[in-house]
């Protein structure tokens, strides 16, 4: 092979290289036995399988009785692929996998994972896929067998699969640190929530080992600086929004627009879930959202939703309110914005929210009185600023961290089409 040749330029089709397995099985003719179950939700949680016992697993399952790589056939523009090397007696997948056996010992299954997880193969695979949304879309199995796949030799397939690796290895290494991280922080918010900061700037002891820095409220005991009032108390207005009928496609910069619900509901603020506002109807300039302000979802379809709060971030301009948010607006005396959103993220006041909701099946919702009546815990303002200043810090953590990983992530995407496609030599690394 000359110097300049392409190891992967060697294509045949894939259906020379592995077949598909469609042997199924039913758990539930084994009772008592314990399988190794891929499924959708599983690779979704653990990129990988969940053992569950036979009775709880419904209908047919692909019978894995070989090694083989696992495509998900749903939604392929999100690539869900495994290897598996080893199945056990007890092994079956979900059938929205497409289930590749190789034909041979000749082929390097962490190698062909990267290849079906790679953009060039679940774009083919998406181009084919079937279904009325995006979301709900299946590709066709037997079709890809016709497809003209690259044929390296075992050692490049290996070489490309250890280099893979290695970045992998990274991946899972920050994966952890930023779950480490995230738990970390839950743990933080507790303490800050219940124990606050002193004048020191530490935190104070917890109260069975302090019990004169409390006192006993409603809400259980609180820092004896804490007053117990209600968010009424601390709120200087609510102000709803305007649904009027509008051009469903975000607007452009410069152009007005209205917030969907969902650009609060995922835990986050997105100022591109949005419709465009008509040229035809004036807007309302008394409803924009601005950086720093607080958001609530006053009404939605699913009960968990409702009650869903987050501070506005690096929002572009002219967006204005729905009719099913609200925006909460503290009395500056009293609580500053950063640390009202996250009191309504609190247990206490999450608990509250689910109690006071009423409406339909199909339409949860919480009124203002109802806002205002929601016991809550108003620390001093300086002690606020003290709290949120550790909170801060510690997502500036987190942040780095997801910065890194989605780095990673990406230097991994690039690395895996430039091995695939042969623009990276693989030759003079064997």
């Amino acid at each position: 092979m000359s110097e300049t040749a392409n190891p992967l330029d060697n294509a045949v089709p894939l259906g020379d290289l592995f077949r598909i397995n469609t042997a199924q099985i039913i758990p539930k003719a084994f009772p008592g036995k314990l399988f190794t179950h891929y499924s959708i939700p599983a690779y979704d949680e653990f990129h990988g399988a969940a053992t569950e016992p036979s009775g709880t697993i419904e209908s047919n399952k692909f019978w894995l009785s070989n090694p083989c790589i696992l495509v998900s056939k749903l939604n392929p523009r999100k690539p869900r692929v495994k290897s598996v090397t080893d199945p056990g007696d007890f092994t079956c997948a979900s059938t929205e996998f497409i289930c590749f056996e190789p034909r041979s010992d000749n082929q390097v299954l962490k190698f062909w994972e990267a290849y079906f997880a790679s953009g060039y193969f679940s774009k083919r695979l998406a181009k084919v896929a079937v279904g009325s949304t995006n979301s709900h879309t299946r590709a066709t199995p037997r079709e890809t067998l016709n497809w003209l796949v690259p044929s390296p030799a075992v050692a490049i397939q290996s070489k490309i699969a250890e280099i893979l690796d290695t970045i992998d290895v990274a991946i899972r290494g920050t994966e952890a640190v930023v779950a480490k991280l995230r738990a970390m922080k839950q743990g933080l918010l507790h303490d800050l929530l219940t124990r606050g900061i002193d004048a020191n700037g530490d935190l104070r002891p917890p109260q069975p080992e302090a019990p004169h820095l409390y006192h006993q409220t409603p809400l259980g005991w609180l820092p004896k600086e804490w007053d117990y009032t209600n968010l009424g108390d601390v709120i200087a207005s609510i102000d709803s929004g305007w649904s009027p009928a509008c051009i469903e496609t975000p607007p452009a910069a410069g152009e007005w627009g209205v917030l969907k619900v969902s650009a609060v509901t995922r835990g986050f603020y997105d100022d591109q879930q949005a419709k465009t506002l008509p040229t035809a109807l004036k807007p309302r300039p008394a409803l924009e959202v601005q950086d720093g302000d607080v958001i609530l979802t006053r009404a939605n379809g699913v009960a968990e939703l409702v009650g869903k709060t987050v501070q506005v971030r690096n929002t572009q301009s002219k967006l204005m309110l729905s009719d099913k948010l609200l925006r909460l607006v503290p009395d500056k005396r009293k609580m500053t914005n950063d640390f009202l959103a996250l009191l309504m993220t609190s247990d206490c006041i999450v608990r509250q929210i689910e109690k006071s909701m009423s409406g339909s099946s199909g339409q949860k919702n919480i009124s203002q009185s109802q806002i205002r009546s929601f016991e809550c815990f108003s620390p001093t303002v300086d002690e606020q600023q003290m709290i949120m200043s550790r909170v801060n810090a510690f997502e500036v953590r987190i942040s780095a961290e997801e910065k890194e990983l989605h780095k990673l992530r990406l230097q991994k995407s690039g690395l895996m089409d430039d091995l695939l496609a042969g623009r990276v030599p693989v030759t003079p690394l064997l």
